[in-house]
């Protein structure tokens, strides 16, 4: 939670996060943040609340989040979010919450759901999409996560 609640806080420098294993609630509730650099977060485990209630925040930019395990609520209330780059989850057990409150482009949020069914994914994730909608080759996607890997989604439906 290292800068929770810097609301006056719009942008980040970029730091050297390479050894991180928690960037959890690190910009809770910074509700004028309206970049955030290419950061290193390989070695993260826990993203959860990472960027909750970022209420500036429109695109977020290429995170690895390949060792991430939990991505709850990591976008949550980002309300003005509306693409997201196709981020790696194969490892992640937790993906509750993770746009909640979130509307993403049609197009950014299918782009999302056909990635992630390129990857070896792990089974019975409960995943967030927010209010975001798919297109009919996301839902061909979206329906392979639910039955090859158990995962539970919620979002805003087909578009």
């Amino acid at each position: 939670a290292m800068f929770a609640y810097c609301a006056a806080l719009t942008t980040v420098p970029l730091f050297d996060l390479s050894n991180c294993t928690r960037t959890w609630s690190m910009f809770y509730e910074c509700t004028a943040l309206t970049t955030v650099p290419l950061l290193n977060l390989s070695s993260v485990t826990n993203a959860s609340y990472m960027f909750y209630r970022c209420l500036e925040l429109t695109t977020v930019p290429l995170l690895n989040l390949s060792s991430c395990t939990n991505a709850s609520g990591m976008f949550s209330l980002c309300s003005k979010l509306t693409t997201v780059p196709l981020l790696n989850l194969s490892n992640c057990t937790n993906a509750i919450n993770m746009f909640s409150g979130v509307t993403l482009t049609t197009q950014s949020y299918s782009d999302f759901l056909i990635n992630l069914a390129t990857l070896d994914l792990q089974s019975g994730v409960s995943f967030h999409g927010g209010n975001s909608k798919y297109n009919p080759a996301a839902a061909i996607a979206r329906a392979y996560l639910i039955s090859n890997f158990g995962w539970t989604i919620t979002d805003g439906g087909a578009a």
